[in-house]
């Protein structure tokens, strides 16, 4: 399953719910509970402060043809 998915679930119980009704056994169940753990302890990503890319131009940051 793909991880993005599992990241959806918040408590073990709901993984092993959904494994039971799609037809996993236990030991598929398993697998995917250990996806999921894996999967939520990963720490998020720092998004980094730096400067814009695109945004307003300033008067030096362009020519004019006057």
């Amino acid at each position: 399953m793909n991880t993005d998915r599992l990241k959806l679930f918040k408590t073990e119980e709901e993984v092993r719910s959904f494994a039971k009704v799609n037809g996993y056994d236990q030991g598929g169940a398993d697998k995917l509970v250990a996806q999921w753990k894996s999967s939520t302890q990963n720490p998020e990503k720092e998004v980094k402060k730096g400067k814009k890319k695109f945004g307003i131009l300033s008067s030096d940051d362009y020519s004019s043809k006057d």
